[in-house]
């Protein structure tokens, strides 16, 4: 080979090296980049969520209230709905009985006088 041969051999190799070289140092640059974005959408939506978290707290607690308060009304009515039924049952059987008794004692005494 001819030493300009060389030469030109030299210089495309060391320009091959560096494009290799150069290459995976842009590789290297980009997974670095794309952990920095990772850790900064990871920071910052931690910072959002610690910033979010007392309003979610809060909102939770006045959906427990309203919801308890909406049970409490909700017992109440049906304590007094189940008590106007036993009422209603205890009438009911009351005015029944009353009607049988006195066609019981309307029975025996036609009975008596035959």
């Amino acid at each position: 080979m001819t030493d300009q041969n060389q030469k030109l051999l030299n210089r495309f190799w060391n320009r091959w090296n560096e494009l290799i070289i150069e290459k995976k140092l842009l590789l290297k640059e980009e997974m670095i980049v794309l952990n920095l974005d990772y850790r900064l959408r990871s920071d910052f939506f931690k910072i959002w969520v610690s910033r979010l978290l007392p309003s979610f707290n809060f909102d939770r607690d006045r959906l427990k209230k309203r919801f308890f308060r909406d049970w409490v009304l909700i017992l109440r009515l049906k304590e007094i709905r189940d008590l106007a039924i036993l009422r209603d049952r205890k009438q009911v059987l009351k005015e029944a009985f009353r009607v049988w008794w006195s066609k019981c004692t309307a029975i025996k005494a036609s009975r008596i006088f035959r």
